[in-house]
């Protein structure tokens, strides 16, 4: 998962978060709904950039889409919210 909002600063700064990047097969970009459209945009291309190979997804709300949740998961709540039940 990649903070939509700390993103760009922690892939500037920490070298940890720039090798997970690298080396994800997914990545889901949370906060999406808290930061402007734009950004969002310019964190994917960076994101793609990084790593062409990885799926990426959103969620806004603390809400992704079935395929994005845990691998076993059969729920349709957010991750959030099925990690703390």
């Amino acid at each position: 998962m990649v903070d939509a909002k700390r993103a760009p600063q922690q892939l500037d700064e920490h070298h940890e978060a720039q090798g997970q990047v690298g080396f994800a097969d997914r990545i889901l970009i949370t906060k999406s709904d808290v930061v402007p459209p734009h950004d969002v945009t310019q964190l994917r291309q960076r994101l793609v950039k990084m790593n062409p190979r990885s799926k990426i997804g959103e969620a806004q709300h603390g809400v992704a889409a079935i395929c994005w949740t845990p691998a076993g998961s059969t729920s349709t709540r957010s991750w959030r919210s099925s990690r703390t039940s």
